[in-house]
């Protein structure tokens, strides 16, 4: 989305601050980086244009702790979901064993229930993160992005009712370091 002048194209605000840069284009002098106060959209301001910069097509959204991912394996592998989308999944997983690229199946389990959606294909997006030199790979958590691979009818539908019926809608909450106008 385009908005001209120094405001959100999202929600309007007029509230912004500062974010890392994080491409070429925003380490330019006439880029800045930015962040909405108010919604916490990704932003770029190009002199008398801002353009969000948020390349997800889908809403994340927050599942209740009751809800656990499971990594096939010989030694199956439980992590906690971060957030979650029609789209794909970010979880932490306390095993560094995940390389991107990587394509597998997963099952996403109600712990509470004892209900779950079975054989999700993803692949892993994001990168291996390195973990600080004196923690064990035991202990730090590795956050984990995944996209869904070809879902069948089935799989999208059980996942649509999962999120409309646990999910929250993930709101990013903002650093306090606001530049006005």
């Amino acid at each position: 989305m385009v908005c001209l002048g120094k405001r959100c194209p999202c929600c309007g605000g007029k509230k912004m601050m500062n974010r890392g840069q994080n491409s070429w284009m925003e380490r330019t002098s006439f880029v800045s980086p930015l962040v909405c106060a108010e919604c916490g959209e990704r932003l770029i301001s190009y002199g008398l244009c801002t353009i969000s910069a948020e390349q997800r097509r889908h809403n994340r959204f927050i599942l209740p702790a009751s809800f656990l991912l499971r990594i096939p394996g010989d030694n199956p592998q439980f992590a906690r979901i971060k957030n979650i989308s029609q789209g794909g999944i970010s979880f932490d997983n306390l095993s560094c064993c995940l390389p991107a690229s990587k394509t597998l199946r997963i099952d996403i389990f109600n712990c509470n229930t004892g209900t779950g959606i079975e054989q999700l294909p993803v692949e892993i997006i994001a990168p291996p993160e390195k973990a600080p030199a004196n923690a064990t790979s035991a202990s730090t958590p590795s956050t984990k992005g995944a996209r869904f691979l070809k879902l069948t009818q089935a799989q999208k539908k059980l996942l649509a009712d999962c999120i409309q019926t646990n999910g929250k809608q993930e709101r990013i909450l903002p650093v306090p370091n606001i530049i006005s106008q």
